[in-house]
């Protein structure tokens, strides 16, 4: 069967995206407060697009590293 030439795309639940990312439901939610991550809403479901995954993959994983490393908050050096 060919595949169509528009596929959709995948949608992933917060417990997915934390499995795929191997950290806590929790840390998922926080990450779409701050807007680290973009959702989607259908009704009060929530659900995370894949290529989000694979963008974080590419960008953000020094960004959030970084975040998360208390020596570098405050601006100066430690």
């Amino acid at each position: 069967m060919p595949s169509s030439p528009n596929p959709l795309p995948t949608f992933l639940t917060v417990e997915e995206v934390a499995y795929e990312l191997r950290c806590t439901p929790r840390h998922v939610q926080n990450l779409l407060a701050r807007g680290l991550l973009p959702l989607v809403k259908f009704g009060r479901s929530v659900r995370i697009p894949s290529e989000a995954l694979l963008e974080i993959a590419a960008t953000a994983t020094t960004e959030l590293t970084r975040e998360a490393d208390p020596s570098t908050r405050g601006g100066g050096k430690r």
